[in-house]
């Protein structure tokens, strides 16, 4: 698991290039390293149902963009050499989502730095439940089962989101329906 990177965000709606990131979470899933970042804002433009969602968020004390990607990329460097940056791979649910958010934000200031590569788990659950004749919903509810009990910490959050990611993925591999990247 060293090219992997579990990244999860909390936005104020679903188009990058118009809503914002309000927070940032990531586990290393090798050592299951953390990082969680609230970032603030001047103008909030909020999608309803995002709004709705973070609205805990939406008025938070955090930081600036800018200085959060930097704390980000800190952190990243604690755990991956630079020069591989771009070999890692974001896992999650829907990863593009979250890397198209990121890519958008760090346009901003600097090249975008890591991989285009996701592994996202919810094609993995469809694959696989059409290979086995099951459904979507039936394999997903599964892996939301075995995945809560291993979760510590009920907050909803970016940061929860994002080990949740992690876990998910280590059920899958002890499916067989991965191997550890």
């Amino acid at each position: 698991m060293d090219n992997l990177i579990s990244v999860y965000l909390e936005t104020t709606g679903l188009d990058p290039n118009k809503h914002q990131i309000l927070s940032i979470g990531a586990v290393n899933p090798s050592d299951y390293g953390e990082f969680y970042q609230e970032i603030s804002h001047n103008d909030l433009v909020v999608n309803k149902l995002a709004g709705k969602m973070n609205k805990d968020l939406l008025f938070n004390d955090g930081i600036k963009m800018i200085k959060a990607l930097g704390k980000f990329m800190t952190w990243v460097a604690q755990y991956y050499e630079t020069k591989y940056w771009k070999n890692l791979i974001i896992i999650g649910k829907q990863p593009a989502f979250d890397r198209s958010f990121l890519k958008t934000a760090w346009g901003q200031f600097v090249d975008f730095p890591f991989s285009h590569r996701c592994l996202d788990i919810n094609s993995i659950l469809l694959y696989n439940a059409l290979r086995q004749g099951t459904t979507f919903e039936d394999e997903r509810m599964a892996l939301e089962e075995a995945v809560k009990n291993r979760m510590t910490i009920k907050e909803h959050n970016a940061l929860h989101d994002a080990r949740w990611n992690v876990y998910a993925y280590e059920e899958l591999i002890e499916k067989g329906w991965v191997e550890n990247v």
